[in-house]
């Protein structure tokens, strides 16, 4: 099958990678050096998303927020151009629910199907192809690209219609960020009280406080003084502050998310917006003269 992606950061370009080792691949990013592996390893170029569309039977785009996914998708060099009735468009970014659907509509006009297919699992998951992926759209459409998406996920799940998938996206980022402030703050606790942080780890490792992103990301970030992006600040920023968006409009209170919210704020108007955005945890350790350093 002849795939077009558009996107090759640091998510894109392994997922884009592993896509290429069974199918035909059309590249473009704004960054032309960003798709040099893929070119090397057979990939052709496009230099528009609209000539990208024209060679691909499905289109995937990992992008970094939902403007650059509506003018890559609906602009005027956009996909809409050159997508063909039958053909797909799967869009692999956090995005916009009310974003998703507006371009879904657009493109249905012209007999273009959508899905949307956010994943979770960070730059480690995009490379080893086992990413879970929460998939929104058209049941038949989903199955018809379910062997597509088996390629970058171990786990891939249809969560409803167009949208839902963002939905749960947005959720799952909104309760990561939080467990990870929440785990951040009682590791420096353990530091003030002279505990141990190896042994405290290892203990809530194995214990109820224990958390995904506490014992997966912490060691390779944080305790490792790593904040070189696996995900990147402002991406974590604009993650749940489209969150929070979406439950003030469904009428549901996020009391610690709008504070967590608050905290990547600050860090990101310090200048760390391209680091990891674990780096919340750099003005807590200064305020407390202490680092959570393995």
């Amino acid at each position: 099958m002849k795939l077009g992606f558009i996107g090759l950061g640091n998510m894109g370009a392994h997922m884009a990678a592993n896509l290429q080792k069974q199918h035909e691949l059309v590249v473009h990013d704004i960054r032309r050096e960003a798709t040099k592996n893929h070119l090397a390893n057979g990939a052709k170029w496009a230099e528009t998303p609209t000539e990208l569309a024209q060679q691909s039977e499905i289109v995937l785009t990992s992008l970094p927020n939902p403007p650059i996914v509506e003018e890559v998708s609906l602009g005027a060099n956009g996909l809409i151009h050159g997508m063909s009735p039958g053909s797909v468009y799967i869009d692999l970014s956090s995005n916009s629910p009310k974003v998703i659907k507006q371009i879904a509509a657009r493109l249905g006009e012209k007999g273009i199907q959508m899905l949307d297919a956010p994943v979770s699992g960070g730059t480690p998951g995009a490379k080893a192809g086992t990413l879970e992926v929460m998939v929104g759209g058209d049941k038949a459409t989903y199955e018809r690209c379910m062997g597509i998406l088996k390629l970058i996920g171990k786990s891939v799940h249809h969560c409803g219609p167009i949208g839902s998938g963002t939905q749960l996206k947005l959720i799952n980022n909104i309760m990561s960020r939080v467990n990870a402030y929440n785990a951040l703050e009682c590791m420096l606790l353990v530091k003030k009280l002279g505990l141990d942080l190896k042994t405290a780890f290892e203990v809530i490792q194995g214990s109820s406080g224990d958390s995904f992103v506490f014992h997966q990301k912490f060691p390779r970030s944080v305790f490792a003084g790593n904040f070189e992006p696996g995900f990147a600040l402002d991406l974590a920023y604009k993650d749940i502050d489209l969150g929070t968006q979406m439950a003030r409009e469904a009428g549901v209170p996020m009391l610690l998310a709008s504070m967590v919210q608050q905290k990547l704020l600050d860090a990101e108007s310090r200048g760390w917006g391209s680091r990891d955005w674990t780096t919340i945890v750099l003005p807590l350790e200064e305020a407390l003269g202490v680092k959570l350093r393995l």
